[in-house]
C-alpha cells in the first residue's frame, strides 16, 4: 500500500516529500500559484465583491489590534507601568490569546470566503457559483482541487495499457455496459490475457460525487475548461452524477450547474438518507421539516426495472442509494450494467450536533459554518466520517463490478487506522488500496481509496522499493551462459522442491535472463470474515508473494580467466512483489533464504565446505 504526500506548491505542481518509484501525482498540470496561494490584490483588482468582503476584513482585524492595545487592558497597562496583580503565566496565556484574536484566520467569515472562493473559480477555471447559501459549506479551492488530481492519477493508473498496475482484461465495454468489439489483433491474442488493454470506448469519464453539497463544486472543477484544454492524455470529458440527501442543496447546486450550461455532464439526484440518518433527521427536525425532506420516488415507480428491484433488496448504504438513483437517471440505457470510474466523497466529519458545534481544541475558534446534513453522520459507538466510509466499503462489495476507484477525503489521520484495518480484512492486495496527504499551508487533508480490481502481478505498487538489492554468485569452474542459467535454476528448483514453510512455491524461467520465484500462499482472514469474502467471489488474489531474479554482469563476450564465452561469476538482482500486509514479514524471510541457497552462503552450505 503506498502513502503519498501531496503539495500544491507555489510552481503549481503536484509533488511529494519522499521520491518512491510510483511518481502518482509526478505528471499532473501546471497550477498558477495564484490558486495555491491566492493574490488578495490581484482578485481584488478584478471582482469588486471580494475587494468589498478584503476591506471589511482588515477592518475587523483593526478594530480588535486596537482594542488589545488599550492602557485599561491588565497585560498592555503593566507594561507601561499600570498596577496590575497579573502573574507572568497569566500575561503569557493573555498574550497568546489576544495574538490569535487579532490573527487573520480568526477574523475570515462565510461572506469574505464564498467571495474569494468565486472570485478564484471566474479568474483560473471560468465558472461561476450563483448560489451558496450562508450556513452551507464553503469549499477551499486548493483543497478540492488536490482531490481532484489524485482522482485523476488513479484513472490514468486504470487506464494505463501496459499492464503496470493491474491485470489487464477488464471487461471490454463503454459505460452504460454494451459489448465492444475487439480489434483483430486483439481476437488473435485470446491465449495470452496481457495482450488485452482495458478499454472504455466513452468518450468521457464518468464518476460519482455522493454528498456533492450546495456548490457541486468536485464535478465543477472537473467538468470546467481549465481541464479540458490540459487533459492532453485522453482527450475525454468528464461526466458526473452528483445526489445528496439535502433538498436544498440540490436545489442550490442545480442552480450552479446551470449556470454553468453544464446540465449534459452533470446530472443531480435526490437521494434519501442511509437509516441512521434518517433516525437523526427525526429527533432534529420538526415534523414540517420531515415532510419536506422526505424523497419521493414515485415519480420513478413507472420506470422501475429489475435492476432497481435488486437494489431495493440491498442494505441501505450511501453507495446503495447513488446506486439506485443512477440506475433511474441512466434509465434510457443498459442501467444493468451502469459503470462508472469512480466515486467520491468528502463525508461528515462528526458523530454528533455537539462534537460539531464545539469550539476547535486549542485556540477555541468556531468550527467552520456548515449545516448538521454536511457536518453528522450518527453511529454508535463509531460515528462520523469513520462510520461514513466504513458503510461505503459494505457497500462497495455489492458493486465492485461497478465502480472501478471508491475514494475518500478525511479530516482526520485518525480515522485511516479502522479504515484501512477493514479493507485489509477483505483481502485487499496493497496495490488495491491507496492513501495520500492533501497539504496546503498548515492543513492537511487525507486520502484513501480502494478498487476490487485484480493488480498486476508485478504492480508498480507491490514492489517492496528499499529491498531491491543485488548479490555475487560464484562457480566452481568457468560455464557459459546457459550453462550458468541452468545451475542456478537447479538450485532454485531444488530450494522450492525442499520448501518447509506450509505453501507452494513455484518456479519459472522465461527463457531471459529473468528467473522467478511465486509464493501461492493465501492471506488468514478472520473468521467473520470467511462468509463475506466467499460471497464475493473471493476478493483475494492468487498471488501472493513474487520474486524476480534478473542474472546480469556475464562477461559472455571475453570471458572470464581467459575462457571466451564463459565466466566463473555471475550478479542477481532481487526485486520483491509483496501484494498483502500481512506477507511482508514472510516474503523478507523468503528472499534471504533464496538469496543463501543460490548464493552457497547459508549455514547449511558454510558446514558442508568445512
Amino acid at each position: 500500500m503506498k502513502s503519498k504526500r501531496r503539495k500544491l506548491h507555489h510552481d503549481g505542481n503536484a509533488t511529494h516529500e519522499k521520491p518512491q518509484q510510483q511518481e502518482v501525482g509526478a505528471n499532473t498540470n501546471n497550477l498558477p500559484a495564484d490558486i495555491v496561494t491566492p493574490n488578495f490584490a490581484k482578485l481584488a483588482s478584478t471582482y469588486p465583491e471580494f475587494a468589498t468582503e478584503w476591506i471589511n476584513l482588515k477592518k475587523r482585524q483593526q478594530q480588535t489590534t486596537s482594542r488589545n492595545q488599550s492602557p485599561s487592558d491588565p497585560v498592555i497597562g503593566a507594561s507601561i507601568g499600570v498596577k496590575s496583580p497579573i502573574t507572568y503565566t497569566d500575561a503569557k496565556t493573555a498574550s497568546s490569546t489576544k495574538k490569535r484574536a487579532s490573527s487573520f484566520s480568526t477574523h475570515v467569515d462565510f461572506e469574505f470566503n464564498a467571495a474569494l472562493t468565486r472570485a478564484i473559480l471566474c479568474e483560473y477555471f471560468q465558472l461561476s457559483l450563483p448560489s451558496l447559501p450562508k450556513g452551507y459549506l464553503c469549499p477551499p479551492i486548493p483543497n478540492r482541487l488536490n482531490y481532484v488530481l489524485w482522482i485523476k492519477d488513479l484513472l490514468r493508473e486504470t487506464f494505463n495499457c501496459n499492464n503496470e498496475y493491474f491485470e489487464a482484461p477488464l471487461p471490454l465495454h463503454n459505460h452504460e455496459g454494451e459489448n465492444v468489439e475487439k480489434s483483430t489483433d486483439e481476437k488473435q491474442s485470446t491465449s495470452n490475457p496481457s495482450h488485452y488493454k482495458y478499454c472504455s470506448q466513452a468518450q468521457s469519464y464518468r464518476g460519482m460525487d455522493i454528498g456533492c453539497g450546495a456548490s457541486c463544486i468536485y464535478p465543477l472543477l472537473l467538468s470546467s475548461k481549465y481541464f479540458d484544454q490540459r487533459d492532453n492524455e485522453s482527450k475525454k470529458k468528464w461526466e458526473f452524477l452528483g445526489t445528496e440527501i439535502d433538498p436544498y442543496s440540490i436545489q442550490c447546486a442545480q442552480q450552479n450547474v446551470d449556470a454553468n450550461q453544464l446540465q449534459n455532464q452533470i446530472k443531480l439526484a435526490l437521494v434519501p438518507p442511509t437509516p441512521d440518518q434518517t433516525s437523526f433527521i427525526n429527533k432534529s427536525t420538526s415534523e414540517q421539516n420531515k415532510n419536506e425532506q422526505k424523497v419521493d420516488d414515485s415519480n420513478n415507480d413507472g420506470n422501475k426495472n429489475d435492476t432497481i428491484d435488486a437494489l431495493d433488496k440491498l442494505p441501505s448504504t450511501p453507495i446503495h442509494t447513488a446506486m439506485k438513483a443512477a440506475s433511474t437517471i441512466y434509465s434510457n440505457t443498459n442501467s444493468k450494467n451502469c459503470r462508472f470510474d469512480f466515486c467520491m466523497t468528502n463525508p461528515p466529519f462528526y458523530a454528533t450536533v455537539e462534537e460539531a458545534t464545539a469550539p476547535r481544541a486549542g485556540d477555541e475558534r468556531n468550527r467552520t459554518p456548515m449545516t448538521t446534513f454536511e457536518s453528522v453522520y450518527p453511529g454508535n459507538p463509531i460515528g462520523g466520517e469513520v462510520k461514513f466510509v466504513l458503510d461505503m466499503i459494505h457497500g462497495s462489495l455489492h458493486h465492485k463490478n461497478d465502480i472501478t476507484w471508491f475514494t475518500a477525503m478525511l479530516g482526520k489521520k485518525s480515522s485511516l487506522i479502522p479504515i484501512e484495518k477493514e479493507l485489509e480484512s477483505l483481502g485487499l492486495s496493497r496495490a488495491c488500496i491507496r492513501k495520500t496527504e492533501f497539504v496546503q499551508g498548515k492543513h492537511i487533508r487525507w486520502g484513501i481509496a480502494w478498487t476490487f480490481r485484480h493488480p498486476a502481478i508485478r504492480s508498480k505498487v507491490a514492489l517492496i522499493e528499499d529491498k531491491v538489492m543485488s548479490f555475487n554468485v560464484k562457480f566452481d569452474k568457468p560455464l557459459l551462459r546457459n550453462e550458468a542459467l541452468n545451475k542456478l535454476s537447479n538450485r532454485i528448483n531444488v530450494f522450492c522442491a525442499h520448501n518447509k514453510k506450509g505453501s507452494e512455491l513455484k518456479f519459472y524461467h522465461n527463457g531471459e535472463d529473468r528467473l522467478t520465484v511465486e509464493d501461492l500462499f493465501q492471506p488468514s482472514i478472520k473468521a467473520s470474515d470467511k462468509k463475506e469474502v466467499k460471497t464475493q467471489n473471493q476478493i483475494i488474489p492468487h498471488h501472493q508473494l513474487l520474486i524476480d531474479m534478473y542474472v546480469e554482469n556475464q562477461d559472455v563476450g571475453n570471458g572470464n580467466n581467459g575462457e571466451s564465452g564463459k565466466t566463473d561469476s555471475v550478479t542477481i538482482r532481487l526485486e520483491c512483489y509483496c501484494h498483502h500486509k500481512s506477507a511482508m514479514g514472510r516474503i523478507h524471510n523468503l528472499r534471504n533464504q533464496l538469496t543463501g541457497e543460490i548464493a552457497r552462503t547459508n549455514r547449511r552450505w558454510r558446514r558442508r565446505s568445512k
